[in-house]
């Protein structure tokens, strides 16, 4: 069989992919500021020894010193932020109660975190966030990504055990005993947290000079 026929299959996967594959560019002649509006800060917690997701989010993130910038991830870059435990919504009422008093309860500084964005990588797509829980400060890495409008979806996760929040996982795990039981009978809440905040900056473009 003529080798063109095998050729022509292979040249349009390979262009299609290149050309799917490319993100556009951000434009030269726009910047972006934060939009307190479109700001959504969601988690996922895990129990049982097999890793359900329980998700959430916080009703109200606090963000201070953001920037106008050429970049929607620059605009959070040296942003400090705030969470308060009382912002918590799990879409469980009674499940919230719990999370207040004994997750929150067991930390220090009455369970609020805090902290500030650094290191944004435009190129990367990459940047961290240095948080303070239980009194104790980490750098967290964040990988994020930039939508055709401009909107960014910044991804992290963060450990209690280096937060020294052992105790507090524990203490929701017993209250939660029976909820937390998987397949196996073993009622287990992990450490790990999954974060991800999503926003979409102002955007204001000037006419391109020709």
């Amino acid at each position: 069989m003529n080798k063109k026929f095998y050729l022509l299959p292979l040249l349009i996967v390979t262009t299609l992919f290149l050309f799917c594959g490319k993100k556009q560019p951000l434009p030269k002649n726009c910047t972006f500021e934060y939009d307190e509006s479109t700001v959504d800060l969601t988690w996922t917690a895990y129990k049982f020894t097999e890793r359900a997701g329980v998700a959430g989010k916080f009703n109200k993130i606090q963000l201070t010193e953001t920037h106008v910038a050429d970049h929607p991830a620059k605009v959070f870059e040296g942003a400090r932020f705030l969470l308060k435990p009382e912002d918590i919504n799990s879409n469980n009422a009674d499940r919230d109660k719990k999370i207040k008093k004994e997750f929150f309860g067991s930390l220090k500084n009455a369970g609020e975190i805090q902290g500030y964005f650094s290191d944004v990588d435009v190129a990367g797509n990459k940047g961290a966030a240095k948080i303070t829980i239980n009194g104790i400060e980490k750098d967290i890495p964040l990988t994020f990504t930039v939508g055709d409008d401009y909107s960014i979806q910044a991804e992290g996760k963060i450990d209690m055990t280096d937060f020294g929040g052992l105790g507090a996982i524990a203490a929701l795990n017993k209250v939660c005993d029976d909820l937390h039981k998987g397949k196996d009978g073993i009622s287990k809440l992990w450490p790990d947290v999954g974060l991800k905040l999503t926003a979409k900056p102002k955007t204001e473009c000037k006419p391109a000079v020709e």
